[in-house]
Order: C-alpha cells, then sequence, then structure tokens
C-alpha cells in the first residue's frame, strides 16, 4: 500500500506546537527559533492543503483540521516511541540520553562536570541540551533537566545535586571606577545587575543582608536573559552582579570578578536533577542518574 506521508520533520513541528498552543513554546522545546516553526507549520499547510492553526496577533489555535489532525497523530507517534524502544531499547534514537540545563548552567558548570564523570562510563551515549524554558516531558524529547532551586510538579523527581554558593561580585574595573562598596547602602545605590532567569536572587541576598524593603527594581539596561550573559555584564564592568559561586569559578580565580561586601555571609541556592520517575525504567539512564549524584556527592 503506497503511503501518504508528509515530512515527518514537519509533523514534529506540528505536534509540539499543538500540544503546547504556541509556536515559541514549541520552538524552545525543540531548541530551534520560532520563525523556523512557523516556516516548516507552513510548509506542512501547504502539503495538506488546508490551515492547521488560526494565526492571531499573540497566539495561535488550531483549525477544526488541526484538532482532527492532533488527535490522530499523538497515539501514531507514541506507537512510533514505543516500537523505536521495544526493538532497540536504549540503542534507538541517536543519543542515550538527553538531558537540558539553560546555557549558563549547561556550558559553566553541567558540561565540565559531565566531562569529569564520562570517563567513568564511556559506554553512555549522552547529549547536553541547551534549554529556554520549562520542559514538556511528555514529549520524550529530554529524559531530564539540571535547574537551580528546582520546583517541579508532583509527578516529576526532584533530587539535589549540590548546594552553590550566592553573593556579589563586580570586575576590578568597576570597583576602580566607583569604589568598593563599604556597606549594604553604598551597594544598594550602584547599578545592580539581574538574570531574567533568577529574578529574585537579589531580594533573596538583600533581605539576608538585613534589607527590608522596598527593594530597588532593575533598570531596562541592567537586566539581561542569562546567567552567562549576566556574568559577561559584570566582567565588562556594567555593575555588580548576584554571582553562583560554581559558575564564576574562573572569573574569580584570574581576577575578571571580585567579591563585594565579602565579610557579609553569602547565601545558597542548589541544582536539582528533574526527571519523570518512568525514566529511572531505563538502565542507561539510572546509571547516568547515579553517575552524575555520586560525582557530585564526591566533589562537594
Amino acid at each position: 500500500m503506497h503511503r501518504r506521508l508528509p515530512p515527518l520533520s514537519r509533523i514534529r513541528l506540528f505536534e509540539a506546537a499543538a500540544r503546547h498552543g504556541s509556536f515559541a513554546r514549541a520552538a524552545a522545546e525543540l531548541n530551534i527559533t520560532p520563525a523556523a516553526v512557523s516556516q516548516g507549520i507552513r510548509a506542512l499547510e501547504d502539503y495538506l492543503g488546508k490551515p492547521m492553526f488560526e494565526r492571531g496577533a499573540r497566539q495561535v489555535e488550531l483549525t477544526q483540521a488541526g484538532r482532527a489532525y492532533q488527535a490522530r497523530l499523538g497515539p501514531a507517534l507514541d506507537e512510533i516511541s514505543l516500537a523505536t524502544l521495544e526493538v532497540f531499547g536504549d540503542e534507538g534514537g541517536g543519543a542515550n540520553i538527553v538531558v537540558g540545563a539553560f546555557g549558563g548552567v549547561l556550558q559553566r558548570w553541567l558540561l565540565p562536570l559531565w566531562a569529569e564523570a564520562q570517563p567513568d562510563a564511556p559506554q553512555l551515549a549522552v547529549r547536553l541540551l541547551s534549554i529556554l524554558g520549562e520542559v514538556d516531558f511528555s514529549a520524550g524529547e529530554i529524559d531530564a533537566t539540571v535547574r537551580t532551586n528546582g520546583r517541579p510538579s508532583s509527578d516529576l523527581c526532584c533530587e539535589r545535586l549540590i548546594e552553590a554558593d550566592l553573593f556579589p561580585v563586580a570586575s576590578a574595573g568597576f570597583i576602580e571606577r566607583h569604589g568598593m562598596p563599604q556597606s549594604v547602602s553604598d551597594l544598594i545605590a550602584m547599578p545592580l545587575l539581574h538574570s531574567d532567569s533568577r529574578p529574585a536572587d537579589w531580594r533573596h541576598w538583600l533581605s539576608a543582608a538585613g534589607v527590608g524593603g522596598p527593594f530597588p527594581e532593575p533598570a531596562q539596561d541592567c537586566r539581561f536573559d542569562s546567567m552567562g550573559t549576566l556574568t559577561d555584564a559584570a566582567i565588562a564592568g556594567m555593575g555588580v552582579a548576584i554571582g553562583i559561586g560554581c559558575l564564576m569559578t574562573r572569573e574569580l580565580d584570574n581576577g575578571d570578578l571580585r567579591r563585594v561586601l565579602p565579610e557579609i555571609s553569602e547565601q545558597t541556592c542548589h541544582f536539582d536533577l528533574i526527571y519523570p520517575a518512568d525514566r529511572l525504567g531505563r538502565p542507561a539512564f539510572r546509571e547516568f542518574r547515579d553517575l552524575l549524584i555520586g560525582h557530585c556527592s564526591d566533589g562537594a
């Protein structure tokens, strides 16, 4: 029987966008741009000869045809995934394990950590993926995430990896121009750099330092999308940033950044491994989990 199959890469885009009700969230899950999602779905609609989405200014909604297609595709994709797992087990699909993390955590902590741990399990194929937001594990694309201060839903497992110090930092150049603050009041008068991925860090640290509020709101030019960009802005001398110690080890060691008000006790945050419980049914994932947690314990 001749099968009329559209390009499966476009089916994947459609399924993610239909499930999320958003091209942007589908793009974040698949680690591509919203424009790529939109273009792929437009090509699928041209192939099928019908629109799958009604596009609004801020959101998209499935058409009647789109809803009917989604209802049939979900079980079909589940069956493909199940068949792959049953026939190939952990060998199917390229990388055995896919782990996501925000860019700064991935590049500055998780990647070097796994580079040290991986020789203990050379048979494991692990793909580390930069993510932009929350992960929908039901899609089966990602097995686990590493998050700071993770607060997942009750149907997900959350296991502590490490405790990390949280404290203010600034570049030597910034301190030379503005002076080293001698008190929290001096500090608040300076430009405070914020990461949108961790919006409560300054409030957390200032509260522990005895500031009762109101807390300073970040200026538009003092807000950055990630911890990695925040670190780069601090090195460039744009202001004082809240630093997570293990993400700034290199910069602190080589003098690019210096602790500010080191006499005030640092606060802590924690890194967690978050995953659906059913991933423990895969021997490769269990081995990865045990190795990562064990390696973090050894380095604590």
